[in-house]
């Protein structure tokens, strides 16, 4: 992530050779004072615009994708916000955080009809995964009133004549989603209350992945359970049976030498090795050192 947040920050040139805004192509500050910002992977001058700018882009891009059906609609729609155009990657710091906020105020706003619930659903569901609820009371108050509003949307949704008929074919995946979100939120709140309450939402996340064999999510979800239980008990579980499916499944599906998939292979190696069974970690280590050094040159 290139850390040089705004022009200034970065140290660019001014005059001719200045960044300007890659949405109104304007350099400077905008209307409003705001500087131009940055905060993904692009590199020199590239990539820089004033936030209310990408907003707009954003809100544009959204209204345009909306209209596509519901298994691809509501990530097109908050990629929209969430992912520089130009390099493809995520925002990050403070910018992510900004948008993340306007996408779920631009949907509230334009989406209040219950057939686009899972708009809202999966804007506010990606807003908890920002926030910082542990540190920020008022992020913790945004949060909670959020889960409540998500719980709130997938009821109405449910009761939904038309919606509650495609509901396995069409929206369960969002709703195992969205219990997944809030589970995160309540985990990154560390109380002993939260932890409970995060556990049950990541179980019901993960019996509605297992039910519709979405491997992937419900390993994760497996991973994610095992972590909040050590945090309850104050025992340490490295889960080592449920990284090492989710090693083979990256293997199966994306290939060995994929970055992911040797991140993961690493994971499982380091858990081994925790778990007394170092020469087995240290070999699949050393396999994934020289794996990575043939195909990634590092």
């Amino acid at each position: 992530t290139n850390n040089k947040r705004t022009a200034a920050d970065a140290g660019l040139p001014e005059g001719d050779n200045a960044p300007c805004c890659w949405v109104c192509l304007e350099e400077g500050p905008d209307k409003t004072g705001a500087p131009l910002v940055r905060d993904c992977s692009c590199r020199g001058s590239s990539g820089f615009a004033h936030l209310s700018c990408i907003i707009k882009h954003a809100e544009s891009e959204g209204r345009r994708v909306a209209m596509e059906n519901a298994e691809t609609g509501a990530a097109l729609f908050a990629k929209a916000f969430e992912y520089c155009p130009n390099c493809k990657q995520q925002y990050q710091n403070e910018v992510i955080y900004k948008l993340t906020k306007a996408a779920v105020d631009f949907t509230d706003r334009e989406y209040k009809d219950v057939t686009c619930g899972y708009l809202l659903c999966h804007t506010l569901s990606n807003r908890l995964t920002v926030i910082d609820p542990k540190n920020n009371a008022d992020d913790k108050a945004e949060g909670e009133e959020s889960c409540t509003k998500i719980l709130s949307i997938i009821e109405d949704m449910k009761c939904n004549e038309l919606l509650g008929l495609f509901w396995k074919e069409t929206y369960v995946y969002f709703e195992a989603t969205a219990y997944g979100a809030i589970g995160g939120f309540f985990m990154r709140l560390e109380t002993e209350e939260s932890l409970t309450k995060a556990k049950q939402y990541v179980e019901k996340a993960r019996d509605i992945f297992r039910e519709t064999e979405n491997e992937m999510p419900m390993l994760m979800a497996e991973k994610k359970i095992a972590s909040i239980e050590s945090k309850i008990s104050g025992e340490e579980n490295l889960c080592v049976d449920t990284l090492q499916k989710i090693y083979a499944y990256l293997q199966r599906t994306i290939g060995e030498t994929d970055p992911q998939t040797i991140g993961a292979g690493a994971d499982v190696a380091e858990a081994l090795c925790l778990s007394f069974h170092a020469i087995e970690g240290e070999r699949l280590l050393s396999k994934l050192v020289e794996l990575s050094r043939r195909v990634h040159g590092m």
